[in-house]
């Protein structure tokens, strides 16, 4: 009813595991939706299978409150994440062709992300054009905080996202991680969250990040022993 299961090559991030409905990858058991990355060839171009699923076309959401209930994975190579993304192109198409971040125009609300070679650590980010162009999109800057989570890939924890008009907060089991609010004078370029989006569950392997440890476990960074 809520959830669309992706299928297919992975779209974007350089990623190395295929998404498919099977079992063996997706499944609900013991009352949990579940997220398998399995090390296994079903097309020449992956060594790997995994999930992902989404709520577009059926549940969209702008502003209020989304608690996810979550065990994280624990892999050298596994970059689950817990994210929303614009569902349509409005701002997108309102700024010079900046590339592959151009996506960054429309925003991105990574509620969670975790990536196996710094494991029981977990990201909460707001991606914005404005962030980019400052330089300061990526790690240790206002836009991003982490939080030092032991366990929590072997207990389930709350993650959640709070969205106004005016502000962001996100949080774990209700401890806020990071806040990101709107200013002044604000446009787009800083503030693009005033647009539908819709909510996504992955589990990556490998890429631009999740593949981190590509010298100690070539050629994708992945430790096929998880």
């Amino acid at each position: 009813k809520f959830w669309n299961v992706y299928q297919g090559a992975p779209p974007g991030n350089s990623e190395d595991g295929f998404y498919t409905d099977h079992q063996a990858n997706i499944r609900v058991s013991g009352g949990s939706l579940v997220l398998d990355a399995r090390q296994q060839n079903i097309n020449k171009n992956f060594d790997y299978t995994s999930a992902r699923v989404d709520t577009a076309g059926k549940e969209n959401f702008l502003y209020g409150k989304i608690d996810i209930t979550a065990e994280l994975p624990n892999g050298i190579g596994t970059w689950p994440a817990i994210w929303l993304y614009p569902v349509g192109t409005k701002y997108e198409q309102m700024s010079e062709n900046l590339g592959p971040d151009k996506y960054l125009n429309g925003g991105e609300l990574d509620v969670a992300e975790e990536i196996g070679a710094n494991h029981n650590v977990v990201y909460s980010t707001v991606h914005t054009l404005g962030g980019l162009l400052d330089g300061v999109a990526n790690g240790g800057d206002p836009f991003t905080r982490e939080l030092r989570l032991p366990g929590n890939n072997t207990t389930f924890n709350q993650y959640s996202i709070e969205w106004t008009p005016t502000t962001i907060t996100m949080s774990v089991d209700n401890r806020v991680v990071m806040t990101y609010d709107k200013h002044p004078g604000d446009t787009y370029k800083e503030w693009p969250l005033n647009q539908w989006f819709d909510l996504i569950l992955d589990l990556a392997l490998g890429g631009t990040w999740g593949g981190a440890e590509k010298t100690q476990f070539p050629p994708d960074g992945i430790d096929d022993s998880t």
